[in-house]
């Protein structure tokens, strides 16, 4: 376990250390979710550098294989991480991953 303000090493963490639970709770109140929420509120997201949305009941039947990452990797000189794709033989896909 890492001490308060000591880093917290990746290849020794446990998943309890990594998360930060946090209630939503507070913001629930606020939401509608009575029928037919799923036809009222929508998703957008992006796919080859255009914007696109659908309606939350639509997604089973969206394909999102074709969209865009949420975060880019990119390197620079002197970077601390070494962002880029690793391949995961559980998933058979390339995924995001950043390391020291």
């Amino acid at each position: 376990m890492a001490t308060a303000g000591g880093p917290l090493w990746s290849h020794l963490a446990a998943w309890d250390e990594l998360l930060v639970p946090v209630s939503v709770e507070s913001g629930r109140d606020g939401l509608d979710l009575g029928e037919g929420w799923t036809g009222r509120w929508t998703v957008t997201w992006k796919t080859g550098g255009d914007q696109v949305s659908c309606l939350v009941r639509d997604l089973v039947r969206t394909p999102m294989v074709d969209g865009d990452p949420i975060r880019c990797f990119s390197w620079q000189r002197e970077q601390c991480h070494r962002p880029g794709l690793r391949f995961l033989v559980s998933t058979g896909r390339h995924h995001g991953a950043e390391s020291l």
